[in-house]
């Protein structure tokens, strides 16, 4: 993972000034490489990257279809709850999770068929 840390930053701030949500293959290495700093013990590291994160997590879940990243970024909003570093960082992926459950609180069907979610 050693020549990956610098590409990481740069990652992030070229997705930051795209306008619109990830291309898949930008959340399949975002995940990946968040995935393997909770797995290693080092989540703290990513805490810098938070907002970046989040942000990114946001824009995909805002469009209107879902696809493979849609389901990536549910993923890694998971990642970054369950090993938030601190308060602050828990509060930051609070401000994202919070509004996307109350949409499923008040939207959801527990009884409409598979088709209905595509």
């Amino acid at each position: 993972a050693g020549p990956l840390m610098p590409f990481f930053p740069q990652l992030l701030q070229q997705q930051a000034s795209l306008a619109g949500p990830p291309a898949e293959w930008t959340m399949d290495i975002l995940l990946e490489y968040c995935a393997l700093h909770c797995s290693g013990g080092a989540s703290s590291h990513l805490l810098q990257f938070y907002p970046v994160l989040l942000k990114i997590c946001q824009s995909q879940l805002s469009e209107a279809k879902a696809t493979r990243s849609t389901e990536m970024s549910l993923q890694l909003l998971q990642l970054l709850l369950a090993h938030a570093p601190n308060v602050e960082a828990l509060q930051q992926t609070k401000e994202v999770i919070v509004p996307l459950f109350q949409s499923w609180v008040t939207t959801f069907d527990p009884w409409a068929t598979k088709s209905n979610f595509a």
